[in-house]
């Protein structure tokens, strides 16, 4: 393999294969043939040759020739015959338009790595700069978590939701439209990690979809008892990825910040959520709290502590004057925690939202942060 066809990352050999690695992409894709099906178009059997796989790689390298393309097979640089992943830049058109698509998947066994965004984090300026790209897309299933926690650690942002959009084993799937700009790199700081007793409060990522699905099916009942449902399909990981998928959205341009509520020692485990919305900068300096906690650990004094620890990170992160919230008026145990926060009522919204086939009315409170500095010696 000639050297100007070889990125090299510190773990990685990223190359542009010629038919004579037909064997070891073969081989690449048997090993992992079931794993990546869920997300693959159907395949017929003729993929799964040495004549298939030499035609296809004949051709990907014709189009990396002319220009139109950039498909990138990834190896361990201790294990430079062994193909363990891919990253192709394809359908690269110039003109008014200076855009390309991008696809990934890694072998089953390297997941949780880091090597596919090492690998991103490598190619993707060579298309920029190089190329001179100005937009790159991705379409993603909404149920494959994986592949949009990536996309967003790679400087993607979530444009869209495309009905439909391709047919995957036999099914019209909806995808995510993810992008990224050239002179565009939003940042993608998280919150930090907060602790108390035997629970911790972290930013909500694509990657804890399973985790929150979980929560809200043992937790159904008694979170829907006192909140509307969300249009979105929560029966379903699909509906909760596009759920998640709007929420990063929102997180990205600064408007929201959701926390799962997830146990020490177990941190997959997500038994409480915390929901700072429409949080908006001066002259409001303002933001709406929402929460939930496992009706199994309610009454034990930890969503009192969780909500002054996220309050305590929000107020000075955004330059927040007042917090507000709403409870429904018959909802003793909020109203009595947002108080020991120093939440005050300010007014009544009469049979203002329809829960349980009823009208119910809302008590409106608000924290001004000088009360609940006031309260926890919060340090501004």
């Amino acid at each position: 393999m000639p050297d100007q066809l070889t990125l090299h990352t510190p773990r990685l050999q990223m190359r542009i294969l010629t038919e004579a690695y037909a064997a070891a992409v073969l081989d690449y894709y048997k090993r992992n043939r079931a794993f990546h099906q869920p997300w693959f178009a159907a395949r017929p059997e003729s993929v799964f040759t040495p004549n298939q796989q030499k035609i296809n790689l004949s051709a990907e390298h014709a189009d990396f020739l002319a220009g139109r393309a950039v498909p990138f097979w990834l190896f361990l640089q201790t294990e430079p015959e062994r193909i363990i992943g891919r990253i192709a830049f394809t359908q690269i058109i110039h003109g008014c338009f200076d855009s390309c698509f991008v696809a990934y998947h890694l072998d089953q066994d390297a997941q949780g790595s880091g090597l596919a965004q090492e690998a991103g984090e490598a190619a993707i300026p060579i298309l920029f700069k190089d190329f001179g790209l100005h937009r790159i897309e991705a379409n993603i299933m909404p149920a494959n978590h994986r592949s949009i926690s990536l996309a967003e650690r790679l400087g993607f942002s979530l444009e869209g939701l495309s009905s439909r959009y391709l047919k995957i084993n036999g099914q019209w799937e909806d995808h995510l439209h993810y992008t990224r700009l050239a002179d565009e790199k939003p940042s993608q700081t998280e919150a930090p990690i907060l602790e108390t007793g035997f629970i911790q409060l972290r930013q909500l990522n694509p990657d804890d979809v399973p985790a929150a699905f979980d929560y809200v099916q043992r937790n159904r009942e008694h979170i829907y008892t006192w909140n509307p449902m969300p249009a979105e399909d929560i029966g379903s990981l699909s509906g909760w990825q596009r759920i998640m998928a709007a929420s990063r959205r929102e997180q990205a341009a600064g408007r929201r910040l959701d926390f799962g509520i997830f146990l020490k020692d177990r941190p997959q485990k997500m038994v409480g959520l915390i929901e700072c919305r429409e949080i908006k900068p001066l002259p409001f300096s303002s933001c709406e709290i929402g929460f939930s906690i496992d009706h199994l650990l309610a009454g034990r004094g930890l969503m009192l502590d969780a909500l002054s620890l996220v309050i305590s990170y929000i107020i000075p992160r955004f330059g927040l004057q007042r917090i507000t919230a709403n409870c429904c008026s018959d909802h003793e145990r909020s109203i009595r925690l947002l108080s020991l926060l120093g939440f005050r009522q300010e007014g009544l919204a009469k049979k203002s939202i329809y829960l349980q086939d009823s009208w119910k009315d809302l008590i409106e409170m608000a924290l001004l942060k000088d009360d609940f500095r006031a309260i926890n010696s919060l340090e501004t």
